[in-house]
């Protein structure tokens, strides 16, 4: 059996996951970002690679002022087979966060999710195979079916969340709480531009 450094906890026969080493495909999209700065803020020990395109949906602030000790950018295409056989290696578990979204844009131009999606994925499940790496796919509620229309009914239930762990919400008046996230977008436009102006530019580009 291949002994994997980090991957047992201390404890004899506990068998619990401990990974020294993660890979983290699309860490500089949103839900990506926040995997990355969870891991980072609450695991200190874990080193991780960020592997990301920097299309529309990445953005390297998403990922700014984690310590550059623990958190390494490296801008590539998860499609690039040398790029993979070069930084897979070394890691002990693949978070694969990264993906064409928008899916309604597969209608008029299919190519790049069969790409990224199909091929890329392809490409990261061999390399993680070739040498012997956790794969774990993270995927979204986009592939199942929902419920018709936003019924206020489909709400979520948050009294367990509540009654276990003391949660409550952090603002209750829609109006203050839109205020406030208007402010924080006004005061932050080098999160956000240059995400707006590359889209912006792609819809020119085709006529929009």
């Amino acid at each position: 059996m291949r002994r994997y450094a980090g991957m047992v906890n201390s404890m004899a026969g506990s068998g619990v996951f401990e990974p020294r080493n993660i890979l983290v495909t699309g860490g500089c999209g949103f839900i990506g970002a926040n995997f990355v700065r969870y891991v980072a803020r609450n695991h200190p020990h874990v080193h991780i690679t960020v592997l990301d395109k920097l299309t529309y949906g990445g953005n390297p602030e998403n990922i700014a002022g984690l310590p550059p000790s623990q958190v390494d950018l490296v801008v590539g295409d998860i499609c690039d087979v040398a790029l993979l056989e070069r930084i897979v290696p070394g890691h002990d578990a693949i978070v694969h966060f990264a993906a064409e979204s928008h899916n309604d844009n597969s209608i008029a131009n299919p190519e790049p999710f069969i790409r990224t999606n199909v091929e890329g994925t392809m490409r990261l499940l061999e390399a993680a195979r070739k040498h012997d790496v956790r794969f774990h796919h993270i995927s979204t509620g986009e592939n199942v079916r929902d419920r018709p229309g936003h019924d206020r009914r489909y709400a979520i239930d948050a009294s367990k969340l509540r009654a276990e762990l003391g949660w409550s919400p952090m603002h209750t008046d829609f109006a203050d709480g839109l205020r406030n996230v208007i402010d924080w977008y006004t005061e932050h436009r080098g999160w956000w531009a240059p995400a707006k102006e590359a889209t912006e530019a792609r819809y020119r580009a085709q006529g929009q």
